[in-house]
């Protein structure tokens, strides 16, 4: 019951108990229609309101001669209405004033008469009225209300999701970090259960992005299968594509990188990359590896580049060339090893000055969507000088990258395999001082970070339990 119903319902109850009407000459209004008699005059009898039935003689049928003033019809007393009775009759007949908008209340007794008195008063608010009495009223919609919450809720989580994707500068269902995936997946034969539970560990690690070996040019520029070059790629292909088309069924948010290598000298040739040959196999296979076995992308892994290489810029602008415009490129990058001016320590087994200089680094990376560093194999001997080594890393190519506001993300290889002395060491280089060394590096990069998406890890084949374990913590902060 609304406020003013109670209000109506209590003064009601302060009220006599009203009288049936008498059993007197009744005025003829009472065998009119109820619209017409309440149009005609501000009294009705009581009788009249009553839900007890009315017998009303033909009209053929009553004395013509009569006057209307002498007219008698003698009616049975119309049944006493209990109290409840009589507030359940203004209810319904004050919902009915609101909705016809004349916004008047029902009849109300007096004592002294026994008949009811209407009174106008001015309309109450109701849900169902939206303007004055007799002006435009809305229609009415069925379930405006839940229509309107809902479309509020979705418009929130569009902003939401947004909001969350333009933080991370990729699309919101996309994880953030990297694998570098072996041939133990691309080269053997899998099934839809193995796949799901890769998908499965990638999702539980945040990782969007899997460079998945394919295979590497051979100095005949034909592809090999396994790095030993001991088959061709022609005898794992089967393999590779079914693994691609797995993948992508399992783990379809994730972007899928064939993992191709260069050597950029090898054998008698030397350095090779300015070979027009080469960067046509390279562009040729590229493009069977997307538009025939599905990858998302081509992840091109040249060993080694040197800093303002035109020939690697050249390989790269073919490959554009010749992939589709939806398709992904991924470059493989080594680190400023000795920056000459630069405090951080620097390994002596590498010449000083073995950098890339910042223009470089951005004209590499307005070829690539993603510049993936190899920050290990650092040569140093402390974990705290490889933790120091790793922030500058990550601080100078983010802010070479980010200037460019092109979208390039840089991802932060850490590594995971075992010592390769003198180049690595497990107990200087791992996932807890890379990490160290990469919020620091974001940290000191300050704005520029945001070019950052994640870290690599570098490899799936190398890592165990407990460093996944490692990874989670440090990284994704898991509780310990």
């Amino acid at each position: 019951m609304s406020d003013w119903e109670q209000d109506a319902a209590e003064a009601d109850d302060a009220l006599p108990a009203s009288e049936p009407p008498a059993e007197s000459s009744p005025d003829l209004r009472r065998f009119m229609p109820p619209s017409a008699s309440a149009s005609s005059s501000t009294v009705v009898d009581a009788s009249f309101t009553s839900s007890s039935s009315l017998e009303v003689p033909p009209v053929d049928d009553m004395p013509i001669d009569l006057p209307l003033d002498d007219f008698s019809y003698r009616q049975p007393a119309a049944p006493r209405m209990t109290r409840a009775r009589e507030r359940q009759m203004r209810r319904q007949q004050r919902g009915q004033a609101v909705e016809s908008g004349t916004g008047g209340l029902p009849p109300r007794a007096t004592p002294a008469s026994g008949r009811f008195e209407s009174r106008t008063l001015p309309p109450r608010p109701s849900l169902r009225q939206t303007a004055p009495p007799r002006e435009f009223r809305l229609p009415a919609i069925p379930f405006l209300r839940e229509i309107a919450l809902g479309a509020a809720g979705l418009a929130f989580m569009v902003g939401l999701i947004a909001l969350v994707g333009a933080f991370r500068g990729r699309p919101a269902e996309a994880a953030p970090n990297a694998l570098w995936l072996g041939q133990d997946w691309t080269y053997q034969q899998q099934n839809e259960e193995t796949m799901r539970v890769l998908a499965r560990e990638l999702r539980d690690h945040r990782v969007g992005a899997v460079y998945a070996w394919v295979g590497w040019l051979q100095e005949n520029n034909t592809w090999a299968g396994s790095d030993s070059g001991t088959n061709s790629f022609l005898q794992v292909e089967n393999e590779v594509l079914t693994f691609a088309e797995l993948f992508n069924t399992a783990s379809p948010s994730s972007d899928l990188y064939a993992w191709i290598q260069v050597p950029a000298s090898l054998g008698e040739q030397g350095y090779r990359l300015g070979n027009a040959e080469l960067q046509e196999s390279i562009a040729s296979f590229g493009l069977e590896l997307i538009t025939r076995f599905g990858f998302d992308g081509v992840f091109v892994d040249v060993d080694v580049v040197a800093n303002g290489d035109e020939s690697y810029l050249a390989l790269l602008r073919r490959l554009r060339a010749t992939l589709p415009e939806t398709a992904l490129v991924a470059v493989a990058l080594p680190p400023d090893w000795t920056p000459v001016d630069s405090p951080i320590p620097q390994p002596d087994l590498i010449a000083p000055g073995t950098v890339f200089e910042e223009a470089y680094k951005q004209r590499v990376a307005l070829l690539a969507d993603q510049v993936v560093i190899r920050a290990f194999n650092s040569y140093l001997e402390t974990p705290e000088d490889y933790t120091t080594w790793m922030a500058y890393q990550v601080e100078t190519y983010a802010r070479a990258v980010d200037v460019l506001a092109t979208g390039t993300e840089v991802l932060i290889g850490i590594p995971t395999y075992s010592d390769e002395p003198p180049a690595h060491q497990q107990r200087v280089e791992n996932i807890q001082t890379a990490v160290d060394g990469v919020r620091a590096g974001l940290q000191q990069a300050g704005d520029a970070r945001r070019a950052v998406r994640g870290v690599a890890i570098y490899a799936d084949w190398e890592t165990d339990d407990d460093e996944w374990l490692q990874y989670r913590q440090a990284w994704l902060d898991e509780a310990r």
